[in-house]
């Protein structure tokens, strides 16, 4: 019985969730991204960029 009522409460609460997510899609689809871009790499580490090449010079020889 109270799974019964469980399943009748989802299925009023989907669609309006899909909704909700669609909207929120639609604001911005490419969303957060998912890795920093490198002007907050390089602000949290000063230097981060010549670091990197120095060490990808050293791997070279």
């Amino acid at each position: 019985m109270i799974q019964k009522k469980l399943r009748s409460k989802l299925r009023g609460i989907r669609p309006e969730v899909i909704k909700e997510a669609s909207l929120v899609f639609m604001e911005n689809p490419m969303g957060k991204p998912l890795i920093p871009n490198w002007n907050m790499v390089t602000s949290a580490i000063p230097g981060i960029l010549d670091m990197l090449k120095t060490a990808v010079e050293e791997d070279k020889k």
